[in-house]
């Protein structure tokens, strides 16, 4: 069985790892090939695993649309999984395992309306709830990321109907996609934006000079938010501004401590793993699935890649607030405690409120 990953970091690590030992444990021998997060590398590994007619191949794209011409050459009894991210234009493909990313952006959207004490835990209306309005601003990922259009328009499901009964106003009035989107996801794109921001629509506030909230979909994004929050006098604590995230990332669960960033969001790529290697073997165990009609769609939640409909896996991410960090992050392994007291030495807010200088790399 033929396995092709992006990268070769601690998270890709644990998903070669699971993997290869759910597969080998169901009697398939296992070529794995990482890339290095280069495309070329990529094309060039898969056509070498293809070459050995592996029965199936999973494959998690270091690009999107990079891999449609080499998997067109796929026999039809190949069975082919995309992992994390949709692979286009191919009807090569036969399932999709990832994370849903129409409920990531519903969930960051709850969070936001939790921040601000509109919603209470359960996402229901709380009586008496401040009747605002809350000026907010909303970002959105890259607009390359196959993941950015189906992720705004799940936050916008949950934050519309606030916007539309005045309860919620977006400050600056971009409250497109094309004007929301962070290219590449970028921090300093993100804190670029939302100084501009600050600077034209908050700067004659009589109130403050700063958005009540922020939806980012990235911890990435959230980076680059709270430096201009700061920047502009925003102090980390209680009343800063509730700023979401997505990634659950060291520094993010430093910010979430020191009430930088109100939450994140856990996409464990171990369960990815063990999904997407419980489908093959099912599909292995079946027998050949034969041809299947591009135009056809699967029962089930079925997703459009350019080439045809195809089924789908897709897991929900878990909410990740400073509560949840213990049970969410410690408990389940992604995390051990000593990374944690770590994240928060090294990204953690000084006495006195001013961040520690930004680190060089990320652990």
């Amino acid at each position: 069985m033929a396995i092709a990953l992006p990268s070769d970091d601690g998270r890709w690590d644990d998903v070669a790892d699971v993997l290869r030992d759910r597969i080998t444990a169901a009697g398939y021998a296992v070529d794995l090939r990482v890339a290095g997060d280069d495309i070329p590398t990529q094309v060039r590994q898969l056509e070498q695993l293809l070459a050995a007619a592996p029965v199936a191949v999973i494959v998690a794209p270091v690009d999107a649309t990079s891999l449609t011409s080499v998997l067109d050459r796929v026999p039809d009894e190949t069975e082919v999984v995309s992992l994390g991210t949709l692979i286009r234009d191919t009807a090569a493909i036969d399932r999709l395992v990832a994370f849903d990313s129409a409920i990531e952006g519903f969930l960051q959207a709850t969070a936001l309306l939790q921040g601000l004490g509109i919603v209470d835990s359960a996402g229901l209306a709380v009586p008496d709830a401040p009747a605002g309005p809350f000026r907010i601003e909303l970002f959105a990922g890259s607009v390359d990321d196959a993941r950015t259009e189906p992720s705004f328009a799940g936050a916008l499901s949950v934050l519309q109907p606030y916007v539309d009964s005045g309860t919620l106003m977006i400050g600056s009035g971009e409250a497109s996609l094309g004007e929301a989107t962070t290219l590449r996801g970028n921090a300093a794109t993100a804190e670029s934006r939302l100084t501009r921001l600050l600077r034209d629509s908050y700067a004659e506030s009589s109130d403050r000079a700063w958005p009540d909230a922020v939806l980012a979909p990235s911890d990435a994004i959230a980076r680059g938010v709270i430096d201009a929050l700061i920047a502009a006098g925003a102090a980390p604590g209680e009343t800063f501004p509730v700023v979401t995230g997505r990634g659950a990332e060291l520094r993010a669960v430093a910010a979430l401590l020191d009430g930088r960033q109100y939450s994140t969001q856990l996409e464990d790529p171990r369960l990815l793993a063990e999904e997407a290697a419980e489908r093959v073997i099912a599909a292995l165990g079946s027998g050949p699935p034969g041809v299947t009609d591009p135009t056809a769609g699967p029962p089930g939640v079925s997703v459009e890649n350019g080439a045809r409909l195809l089924p789908a896996s897709l897991l929900q991410p878990q909410t990740v607030r400073a509560g949840d960090i213990d049970d969410l992050l410690v408990g389940s392994g992604y995390w051990t405690r000593a990374q944690v007291d770590d994240a928060i030495t090294e990204f953690g807010v000084q006495p006195g409120g001013t961040p520690t200088p930004e680190p060089s790399a990320t652990p």
